[in-house]
C-alpha cells in the first residue's frame, strides 16, 4: 500500500470498496497493556478479536491523500506476481495464502474484549494514518510533516537526535520556514528525523 506513496501512488491490495479491518498498532498495543493489567478477568483460553478500523482502501487513501496533502494515484497490487513467485518465496507464499481477506468484506466484534479491558483504545482514522506515514518516513508535499500542530509545518526547537514520543506539548510550532540552508525537521512518533540546523523563527502556535 504504502511502497510507493512517497511518489504519489497508493497500491490497493483488493477491491477499493471492500471493507477491510486494520489495527492501529498503538491502539492494539494499549489493548494488551488492558489484558494484562485485568488478568484475573480472563478465563484459561481466550480468543479475543480487536476492532479497529473497519474501512475500504478508499477511505485509508483519503487519509493519506489529507495527511500528504496531495492527491494518490490509484493502482492494484499485482497478485499474480506474487502468486508465481510463491513456490520460490515463503513470504510471498504466505501473503498469499491470506490473500482472500482482501476479496471478503469483514469487520470484528469487540464483546468480550470490551467487557475486560473497558472502553477499546482508538485513534480517529486520519491521526492513525497521518502518524502511521510519518513512523515510516513519508513525508509531506513539501517534506515536513503535517501531522502534529493541527496540519502546520512544525520545527522543534530541541532538535537534535532524541527521542520525542507523543508529546507534541513540548514542541513549538513555527509558521514560517527556515531560511535557506537551514536544517529542516520533521516528527515521527518515536525519533526525530533531522533533515538539514533550523535557524530563529517566530513562534505561531504551541500544539497540545
Amino acid at each position: 500500500m504504502a511502497a510507493k506513496m512517497d511518489k504519489g501512488v497508493y497500491t490497493a491490495p483488493g477491491p477499493v470498496d471492500l471493507v477491510h479491518e486494520w489495527a492501529y498498532l498503538p491502539d492494539l498495543a494499549k489493548a494488551f497493556v488492558g489484558l494484562a493489567e485485568n488478568l484475573d478477568k480472563l478465563g484459561s483460553y481466550e480468543a479475543l478479536n480487536f476492532p479497529g478500523h473497519a474501512v475500504t482502501d478508499l477511505e485509508i487513501k483519503a487519509a493519506a491523500e489529507k495527511a500528504l496533502g496531495r492527491t494518490l494515484k490509484l493502482t492494484s497490487m499485482p497478485w499474480w506476481v506474487l502468486r508465481a513467485g510463491s513456490p520460490f518465496v515463503a513470504m510471498w507464499r504466505e501473503i498469499v495464502s491470506m490473500s482472500y481477506l482482501r476479496f471478503e468484506p469483514h469487520r470484528l466484534v469487540s464483546a468480550r474484549l470490551e467487557g475486560i479491558i473497558g472502553t477499546i483504545p482508538h485513534t480517529p482514522l486520519d491521526r492513525a494514518v497521518a502518524d502511521a506515514l510519518d513512523d515510516i518516513g513519508v513525508a509531506a508535499t513539501d517534506g515536513v510533516s503535517k501531522a502534529a500542530c493541527n496540519g502546520k509545518p512544525h520545527y522543534p526547537t530541541d532538535y537534535p537526535n532524541r527521542r520525542l514520543g507523543k508529546d507534541h506539548a513540548k514542541i513549538k510550532c513555527y509558521s514560517a520556514a527556515p531560511s535557506k540552508g537551514a536544517q529542516r525537521c520533521t516528527l515521527s512518533s518515536t525519533k526525530l528525523r533531522v533533515k538539514s540546523c533550523p535557524s530563529a523563527a517566530t513562534p505561531a502556535t504551541r500544539s497540545g
